[in-house]
């Protein structure tokens, strides 16, 4: 049923736009070229002929035009639109109307506009031969969806538009201001729906073959609010590991200074862990003043015990060694003679670890048992 309507309508358009003849009509009349028969399509390229216009709107009824209704290579409908040269307000000589055909004539050219129409896509360059035979733009599926769809099951997009609604036309009007001309089929035109429930287009711009989803603004908050809450995890978890890394390492990398000041006799002991550079240790006035020995080190009174070589050096502000995890360093003012609780901290700092020196406790262990094993054998052998 579909494709005898749209055959029907093909055939009332190619009655239409037919040639005109122009022999019995004046120079003077709209009909009057200049030796012209047509104009060149700018968007599509194609060649269109001049026809005779049908409305009477502003009495332009007889006025020659030149209208391409066509599609491009990408898939935009024409909106090409003319006026013959030399064609005015006024015509001359109104040319005669055809008159159309009885009803029988229609039905009996039916299956000759069917058979003479295009059996492929009419856009340039497409080349497919495949056409539904119930789509009413008569284009490919690619090219019909990029102009919204048709009521072709095959032909649907997301939002079904309403069938045969194509967007009203802007045409550029020509200098006199003529109207534009129409062909009134309205027997043939579908019952047109509500025009509330009719999306506004804009018919410059080609229309969008993926709309958006009906819910897509349902969703999109939940996606965000997820992804926010989990960069916001990742976030925070990222900066506990890196203090908790910091912390760490700040725990382990510590120094342990005692300091014996003038007229005390009790050393000033305190753990540094910042204020240097791992593993190396300044002895900054900072420092110096934490545990009291600044003035002495302005002076040039300050010492320091060198462990391997076990005396007293005399250093200055800003002096640097470099240390181990949990070293300890002892220094006085030179006036100080007796370091008072020296021995203790000292001999504690050079107890060995079971760790550090696992030869020497091996051999400890070896002399002791020789040691004992004679006693017992003497205690088994008296029994």
């Amino acid at each position: 049923l579909v494709s005898y309507r749209n055959a029907i309508i093909q055939y009332i358009n190619s009655l239409v736009m037919s040639e005109p003849n122009y022999a019995h009509i004046p120079s003077s009349s709209p009909t009057a070229t200049n030796g012209l028969t047509g104009h060149n399509c700018a968007n599509c390229g194609c060649f269109v002929k001049f026809r005779r216009c049908q409305s009477n709107a502003n009495g332009n009824r007889g006025h020659l035009m030149a209208m391409c209704n066509l599609v491009n290579e990408d898939g935009t409908q024409c909106e090409f639109f003319r006026w013959a040269p030399g064609s005015s307000r006024s015509p001359s000589a109104t040319p005669p109307m055809r008159n159309p055909p009885a009803h029988p004539q229609v039905l009996a050219n039916v299956a000759a506009a069917t058979v003479t129409a295009p059996l492929g896509c009419p856009v340039q360059k497409c080349g497919q031969s495949r056409l539904a035979n119930d789509c009413m733009r008569r284009v490919c599926r690619k090219h019909c969806i990029k102009l919204g769809g048709c009521a072709s099951k095959t032909h649907k997009t997301t939002v079904d538009a309403p069938a045969n609604q194509f967007p009203p036309p802007s045409f550029d009007t020509a200098p006199n201001q003529l109207s534009l001309p129409t062909v009134d089929l309205a027997p043939l035109q579908p019952r047109q729906p509500d025009p509330a429930s009719i999306p506004t287009t804009n018919s410059s711009q080609p229309l969008d073959a993926h709309p958006n989803p009906c819910f897509a603004s349902h969703l999109l908050p939940i996606y965000v609010e997820s992804l926010a809450h989990e960069q916001a995890l990742e976030l925070s978890k990222s900066k506990l590991d890196a203090e908790w890394i910091a912390s760490a390492r700040q725990a382990v990398q510590k120094v342990t200074v005692h300091a014996w000041r003038p007229y005390l006799t009790a050393p000033e002991s305190c753990q540094i862990q910042k204020g240097f550079t791992w593993p190396f240790f300044m002895f900054s006035s900072a420092m110096l003043s934490l545990v009291g020995l600044q003035q002495s080190a302005e002076l040039g009174a300050l010492q320091m015990y060198n462990v391997a070589e076990e005396y007293w050096i005399t250093i200055d502000v800003d002096h640097v060694m470099e240390v181990q995890e949990g070293q300890c360093i002892f220094l006085r003012d030179r006036s100080v003679a007796d370091c008072q609780g020296f021995d203790e901290l000292f001999k504690q700092l050079t107890l060995p670890h079971l760790r550090d020196n696992l030869l020497q406790e091996r051999t400890y262990v070896r002399n002791a048992w020789k040691t004992v094993s004679p006693i017992l054998n003497g205690f088994y052998s008296s029994m």
